[in-house]
């Protein structure tokens, strides 16, 4: 039986965090995607046209981390990482307050590649929960909620330099996140572009990396 793999993903949200020298951005794109026969898929278009979509065979959130200083850029992808409005710094660090049943409860240190839980004992030193005392204590600012509905900047100073995160989120679905060095206008670093609703077919390669 022929199969048929389709995808869809959307940028979910995003969150920015920094402090007097170095600046987070966490972008977050929600993937699901669809394998199943020829006959399911038209069944799937049907319910579709029904407004009953089918369930997907693939659904995973995937965070993209921006680490910026006034001198370097470094992007990583955590894969599985629903963490966008609940990050705060501590001694330095991202952390991500996860809630959720017991076997994702918890709070997890950013290593500059991922999360790692912290141990019990960690866990109790850090706090119970997130709070804005954390951004208080440490002297870092942010954004829960980076995406708007248009435009929106945001003025920081990295090292003394100073510059402004422009995010768009349009109507379409549009989302671009601007790095702009505010002594020289022309100096634009555009992280992140994507448009919702990327979606399509998968040859049996792309699915295969598409869920990895």
């Amino acid at each position: 039986m022929i199969s048929v793999r389709t995808y869809d993903v959307i940028t979910a949200g995003a969150q920015a965090l920094w402090s007097q020298n170095e600046l987070y951005i966490f972008v977050e794109q929600n993937k699901v995607a669809w394998s199943e026969n020829v006959w399911s898929f038209v069944w799937h278009a049907v319910r579709l046209w029904l407004t009953a979509p089918s369930p997907p065979t693939f659904h995973r959130i995937d965070c993209t981390v921006y680490h910026i200083t006034s001198d370097s850029i470094h992007e990583s992808q955590a894969k599985g990482w629903h963490v966008a409005g609940s990050v705060a710094p501590y001694k330095g660090v991202p952390h991500a307050f996860i809630g959720g049943g017991p076997d994702t409860r918890g709070i997890y240190r950013w290593t500059g590649n991922g999360f790692e839980r912290l141990s019990p004992s960690e866990t109790l030193a850090v706090d119970s929960g997130y709070t804005d005392e954390f951004f208080k204590r440490e002297g870092w600012s942010g954004v829960q909620f980076l995406l708007p509905r248009g435009t929106a900047d945001h003025n920081i100073s990295l090292d003394g330099i100073r510059f402004t995160v422009h995010v768009t989120h349009t109507d379409d679905g549009t989302t671009e996140v601007e790095l702009i060095r505010r002594d020289d206008p022309q100096a634009v670093r555009l992280l992140y572009h994507f448009k919702d609703h990327h979606s399509g077919f998968l040859s049996t390669a792309e699915y295969g990396s598409f869920v990895q």
